[in-house]
């Protein structure tokens, strides 16, 4: 049997695997610094950053599976699992972020700031996990397609949340870096805000609004262009020293 998808269901399957490819190859090129040096920011905002990306896992592996099986039947179409699959683990990756960013900043309030997160995380997701238990499903998410949700408002609350705590601690970092002498950790700064400012508004665009085909390609290429930015921004690799003519 030919698999017959529409459009829209295709782009939105075909970025979600490319957003969770290339958020995770950007987390493991931040790790792989971290081993190189053991500076422990780059392990926590390794890990933090592919879970940042989370909630694109769910579509990325339903359209890979339909992909593989061709069979749409297989689809993930369980919003408890569909919700679970980054719900559940996006308390640790939420940590992991916060970690890293204590670290760059050298607060000694890091105890006090973990603490406050983890009492928010655990409070939240135990509301998100007693949905699940109790098979309250549709209190969460509501299927839009075959590789896509709309979030209901418990979800989305804890979407924003997480949004905005990477958003503004990373606005924190880039704008210190703003701040600095040197004319590439300014550059740096540059590419870290954007990255910051635009990641939650397309996500928040993303996930809130009912998109089409063209809406769909515009947001999630914003979306990429981030993972691409917070790059250049951590690193400033080689090629773009060149193009932006940075010596120091």
């Amino acid at each position: 049997m030919v698999l017959s998808l529409e459009p829209l269901d295709v782009l939105e399957g075909l970025f979600s695997v490319l957003i969770v490819t290339i958020t995770t190859t950007v987390g493991i090129l931040i790790l792989l610094k971290y081993r190189n040096n053991k500076t422990k920011e780059f392990l926590y905002w390794g890990i933090g950053f592919v879970g940042i990306f989370s909630p694109y896992w769910p579509s990325a592996l339903s359209f890979l599976i339909v992909i593989i099986s061709q069979s749409e039947a297989l689809a993930i179409t369980n919003m408890c699992l569909y919700v679970g699959i980054w719900v559940v683990p996006s308390i640790f990756f939420l940590l992991m972020w916060m970690s890293g960013f204590f670290e760059l900043v050298n607060s000694e309030k890091k105890k006090l700031g973990l603490l406050i997160i983890t009492i928010i995380s655990i409070t939240v997701e135990s509301l998100l996990i007693y949905y699940m238990i109790t098979g309250q499903c549709n209190e969460l998410a509501e299927l839009d397609g075959l590789f896509d949700c709309s979030f209901e408002m418990p979800v989305t609350l804890w979407l924003l949340f997480i949004a905005f705590t990477v958003s503004i601690t990373g606005l924190l970092v880039g704008i210190n870096a703003l701040k600095a002498g040197k004319r590439s950790l300014k550059i740096k700064g540059i590419f870290l805000n954007y990255s910051f400012i635009v990641f939650p508004i397309a996500g928040i665009i993303d996930g809130g609004m009912k998109l089409d085909t063209t809406g769909v390609m515009i947001i999630r290429i914003i979306t990429l262009s981030c993972a691409f930015t917070f790059y250049v921004g951590m690193f400033m690799p080689k090629f773009m020293k060149n193009l932006l003519k940075i010596e120091d």
